[in-house]
């Protein structure tokens, strides 16, 4: 099978969850498939990046200009109307460019691919016609995200600019879905979640994130925890937000109980409200750092306390598999089999949550049963060959099914006049 894969990142290094699907994806495929992968970049990788990811695939990188989100009221009314009049959001619009799609239609029929398929952002290169059959890759649904983030808005003007590019961006999720062969989404949650917004959308979870389980190696606990971490984008709204609510109203009842705790927040590009955090003795934020699993190990309880967001959280996978108890809210396991309780706790409320953190934090014992249970749920779960060949057994029988249907069409009789 000849699959062109469309992405608007460089997966590699793959250093967060869009990256590391990609580079994962791209890897267990070209196994059994001849793989062209093509970036569309606003500035070019390294080349040992690109190097190392041609030893999977056929590498193409194009360049477009750096997107530049909206800023004044007069640009961001602008950018919302013409999304508005137009369908589709002006930072989508921004990874589109006319020579890349004419690149794509000339490759598409030049090199007989198979299956082109796009992540996210790279379902705009999808939306027009291809003799191939298209996927669409969604890490999660936007109109769910959205639909979260408007709960938790800061005031009444964040509530009406979230509100109002609901709309703009539930449109575009809709027309492009339907315009593809098949939607892949990455748990059962978003699956249900796409059918609410079009219920004649072709969407499968057929995919999930997994976990390099030699990469992130299981380790007993060697030492008493110092307190727990958050590891993620520090820029990412959805994590921002986790962090400073975690702080603001769980952090106290935990100090209380485990004076001596500490909270390290893991992560690039953290805002200046969560640099703050730091003036507190208790609290550390590293911004950036190289490999994030010393200091996982060293925190030795994960917390994920997100409100908004969706898909599969590789923080809580890669904590599980290093052996790290973890303590999330409920919309961080979406996507998972887990067993609350046994391999993961799972809270309601900031009560519960902080009641969770105190038990680990005083109970060994118990954290080196979550910590086995964690390793082993992983390991049956999440391996990426085992991922990957499902998602290619469901683009095989597409594959097979397109076929038939274009010759089934082209040996139909002619009409007489």
């Amino acid at each position: 099978m000849k699959i062109l894969t469309i992405s608007t990142v460089f997966p590699y290094p793959p250093q967060d969850g869009t990256k590391i699907q990609i580079f994962q994806r791209v890897r267990c495929l070209s196994e059994t498939s001849d793989v062209t992968l093509l970036c569309i970049v606003d500035a070019l990788p390294e080349q040992v990046w690109v190097d190392e990811m041609q030893k999977y695939c056929n590498v193409q990188l194009m360049m477009r200009p750096v997107i530049q989100l909206s800023s004044g009221a007069i640009e961001r009314a602008y950018n919302f109307i013409h999304s508005l009049v137009t369908g589709i959001p002006y930072y989508e619009r921004g990874h589109f460019r006319r020579d890349v799609g004419a690149w794509i239609q000339r490759a598409v029929r030049t090199k007989e691919f198979d299956v082109v398929e796009g992540d996210v952002h790279a379902g705009i290169y999808l939306r027009g016609p291809l003799n191939a059959l298209k996927v669409w890759i969604l890490h999660s649904v936007s109109d769910s995200n959205e639909k979260r983030s408007i709960r938790f808005a800061r005031d009444w003007k964040n509530w009406l600019t979230l509100s109002c590019y609901r709309v703009v961006s539930r449109r575009y999720e809709r027309v492009t879905a339907r315009r593809v062969d098949l939607v892949v989404v990455l748990t059962p949650e978003n699956e249900a979640d796409l059918k609410q917004v079009d219920p004649n959308i072709n969407v499968k979870n057929c995919l999930t994130n997994g976990v390099d389980l030699d990469y992130f190696r299981y380790e007993p606990e060697a030492e008493e925890p110092q307190g727990v971490c958050f590891v993620g984008k520090m820029d990412y709204l959805p994590n921002n937000d986790a962090v400073l609510h975690f702080y603001r109203n769980i952090w106290p009842e935990v100090r209380e109980k485990a004076p001596h705790s500490r909270l390290l927040v893991i992560g690039s590009n953290p805002l200046p409200e969560v640099v703050e955090l730091a003036k507190d003795p208790s609290v550390e934020v590293s911004g950036f750092v190289e490999d994030v699993r010393p200091l996982i190990r060293k925190a030795g309880i994960a917390v994920v306390p997100v409100r908004m967001g969706g898909g599969i959280l590789n923080k809580v996978l890669e904590a599980m598999a290093m052996g790290v108890p973890v303590v999330a809210s409920r919309i961080a396991i979406h996507g998972l089999k887990v067993e609350p309780g046994r391999e993961i706790l799972v809270c309601d409320s900031d009560e519960e949550f902080a009641a969770n953190v105190i038990r680990l934090l005083s109970n060994s014992q118990f954290r080196v049963q979550m910590s086995a249970a964690g390793r082993q749920y992983v390991e049956a779960y999440h391996k990426w060959r085992p991922i990957v060949g499902r998602y290619r057994s469901a683009l095989d029988t597409l594959v097979i099914q397109k076929r038939k249907s274009q010759v089934e069409f082209q040996t139909l009789p002619l009409k007489q006049a």
